[in-house]
Order: structure tokens, then sequence, then C-alpha cells
């Protein structure tokens, strides 16, 4: 990992900033979305915008031409990230609550512990690390519970725990492979794979033809601009950036901050309910999550 300058150090600040709180929001703008646009169509086209356009805006500044091994490894990555990772996440918002949604997908670090050990890039995980495990098991139990509403979701709860797992794999293989320089560059080329793959499956399951186009809210379409500028554009580009200036699980400390912020905006802007179950549930999901980026980050010191 290279040395950090006092720029750098600034850089990785506000990237941090930007992937804790925009993303934190984005769960709010997905379900806003989704409310009356087709899922996979605007995650696709969202990412696929957005990379189109930084690309041309790197390119144009003089950004090196990448490399076809460079393609290669941004296809593999970017398919998990914004297809697995982003993709399943709008599909669950049909069903669940924001909060929720977020909630459940925070157990990335558990993932991105595991896949690090397997494919050798972190330790082996203690017996506290385990131990946060079983917690955070038993708080996804409470969240999916009959009384949590969770025997009407059990397929969005699905999703939404598998997501996570993709992302991480497609976190861990984007920064082990060869990529630019540049890490911006390779975000643009991250979100033009992902967004196209993306589109191409809403468009052979025929979910961008069945949509009824002309019932579409305003909203909507505005959680879509905000997606697309403040997720994607600027989202997508610092999550990238950190993951290619710090080790995995600081990379993935986001999960610290994104529910706390998606459950607070879901509450304010849709009133998403917040039952004994859920806040236990939430609890033990998060002081799970919370434990192993603790143990993970001082192993890593």
């Amino acid at each position: 990992m290279p040395t950090l300058t006092p720029a750098s150090k600034k850089s990785l600040f506000f990237a941090f900033l930007g992937v804790y709180f925009i993303w934190g929001s984005t769960y709010l703008g997905i379900k806003i979305m989704v409310q009356t646009l087709p899922p996979l169509t605007l995650a696709g086209l969202r990412f696929f915008l957005a990379g189109i356009a930084m690309y041309a805006f790197l390119r144009l500044r003089a950004a090196p031409k990448p490399e076809p091994v460079h393609w290669r490894n941004a296809f593999i990555g970017g398919t998990l990230l914004i297809l697995g990772g982003n993709g399943l996440v709008s599909i669950a918002a049909l069903w669940m609550d924001s909060g929720l949604i977020a909630v459940l997908t925070s157990i990335n670090p558990l993932y991105m512990t595991l896949l690090a050990w397997w494919s050798g890039q972190g330790k082996r995980p203690g017996w506290i690390s385990l131990l946060a495990l079983a917690i955070g098991l038993l708080g996804i139990a409470l969240l999916v519970s009959p009384e949590a509403g969770g025997d009407h979701l059990l397929l969005g709860c699905a999703l939404s725990l598998l997501a996570p797992f993709l992302w991480a794999a497609g976190a861990l293989i984007g920064k082990a492979s060869a990529q630019p320089a540049s890490s911006m560059i390779f975000a643009a080329m991250q979100m033009i794979c992902g967004g196209a793959v993306t589109l191409a499956i809403a468009v052979i399951s025929g979910e961008a033809f069945r949509a009824d186009w002309a019932a579409t809210s305003a909203q909507s379409w505005w959680a879509f601009a905000y997606l697309l500028v403040f997720g994607s554009w600027i989202g997508f580009s610092c999550f990238i950036y950190i993951t290619k200036h710090t080790a995995p699980i600081l990379s993935s400390s986001h999960s610290y901050v994104n529910p706390v912020v998606a459950v607070l905006l879901g509450k304010w802007f849709l009133d998403e309910p917040l039952n004994p179950t859920r806040l236990m549930g939430m609890a033990l999901t998060l002081t799970a999550v919370s434990t192993v980026l603790w143990r993970n980050a001082k192993r890593e010191k």
C-alpha cells in the first residue's frame, strides 16, 4: 500500500465522508425511485450514464488509455458491484423499508473478513470475530421475524443479504487485480461495465418493457437524478478510491454509518416503522459489524 501524502490523506478524509453520508442517503433515494420506476433498468442506466460521462471527462483531461486487461477486470468487478450489489438492493426496495435494507447490507464487513481470509488478502478471523458473526446472525433473525413483518419480505431479505456478499467479492477482486494508475478512471470503467450488464439483464428479462413509463412520478425521477450524481459519480468514485488506498476492513467501514443515516432518513421522510423487535435486531447486527471492524482494524494496525 502506497505511503500517503498530506494531500492524499485529505482526499481520503473527504472520500470517507462521501461514502459514509452520501451512501447512507441512497437507500432512501432507491426506495423513492422504485415506487414508480423499474429497479434494474434505472440502476443500470444511472451507473452506465455516470460511467460514460466520467470516463469521457477523464480521457479529455489526458488520463492514460486503459489496457485490455484493465477492462476485463473492470467487467468482472463492475458486474459484481453494480448488478450484484446495487441491482439486488434496488429490487429488494420494492418490498422492504430502506432502513431495514441498509441494516441487512451492513453485514458487508463480515463477508469482507471471511472472503479476505479465504483469498489470502486478510488474516484468519479469531474467536471474537466468530462470536460477532453469531451475534450478527441473531440480529438478522430478529429483523426477518414475523413480528418485524419479515414473513412477507423473505425474498427481499434474501436479496439484501446476498447483495453485500457479491459487493464484498467485487471489491476484493478489484483491489487484487491489475487496474489503471487512476482509481477514478477505473471507477468509471466499472460503472460502464456493471451498468451495461445490469441494463442488459433488465432488457432480457423484459423489465424495461413492462414498466408503465407514463405513470412514473416526478419524485422518482428526482430520486434517480440524485442517485446518478451523488450515489454514482461521487459516492462510487469515493469508494473505489478508498478501496485502492486502504485495507479491505477500512474500505467497508461505511457499514458503521450508512445504516444509521438510512434509518433516520427513512423514518423522517417515509415514516418507516421502528418497533422493539426491529430495533433489537438492528442493535445486534450493528454491534456485530462494529466488533468485526474494531477487531480487524486492531489486527491490521
